[in-house]
């Protein structure tokens, strides 16, 4: 939030990042996981290019040791980062993958409004498409998409809502094949606006 980005830090100061984050990152909690990926984000690392193997292996260890421990926001928060550091979710090691969707497919329906789109959003940057995704997580997306489209509350989240909606392959003639009631609460949310 300083404005502060990776790659124009001093060699020095990142080599001082990357050994903390080494040497702390085995004993975060969610919360110091979920952080510290956030912090990554806010200066603009992408992971591949900025961060040693050893920093993001690290990264994966606390997503697995934590990520049943991962309340809404956190999971919400580490994915959207994740897709802005760059990273593509099938690149990404198949435990890890495994456990962010079952930490996001739990909390999926105690989410915001805004980090429902959050996620969709994340998602999307990830290259993850709805076809993909299990039965369950499609059930839980729909749902918290309805109660999005129910408390929408400006023309902004119900544009990115839409956008996140087809990136991840839900067209308009999807919504209205099998989710027809997702399609009219986007038609009665374009028209309250």
């Amino acid at each position: 939030k300083m404005g502060i980005v990776y790659n124009e830090l001093s060699p020095e100061a990142q080599h001082v990042i990357t050994t903390v984050w080494k040497k702390e990152a085995w004993q975060m909690t969610s919360q110091g996981i979920s952080n510290s990926i956030w912090g990554f984000q806010l200066m603009k690392v992408i992971s591949s290019k900025d961060l040693p193997g050893i920093v993001r292996a690290a990264m994966w260890d606390g997503i697995r040791r934590e990520g049943p421990r991962f309340d809404e926001q956190e999971i919400g928060n580490i994915i959207f980062s994740l897709s802005k550091m760059q990273h593509v979710f099938k690149s990404m090691p198949f435990d890890v993958r495994a456990t962010l969707l079952q930490s996001l497919t739990t909390r999926l329906p105690e989410m915001e409004p805004q980090g429902v789109v959050m996620v969709l959003v994340g998602l999307s940057r990830l290259k993850v498409d709805w076809q993909s995704m299990s039965d369950v997580l499609k059930d839980r997306f729909i749902e918290a998409t309805y109660r999005v489209l129910m408390k929408i509350e400006n023309a902004e989240t119900l544009s990115s809502l839409i956008y996140a909606l087809s990136s991840i392959g839900l067209k308009w003639w999807t919504l209205e094949a099998l989710y027809p009631h997702i399609q009219a609460a986007i038609s009665d949310s374009i028209h309250d606006f």
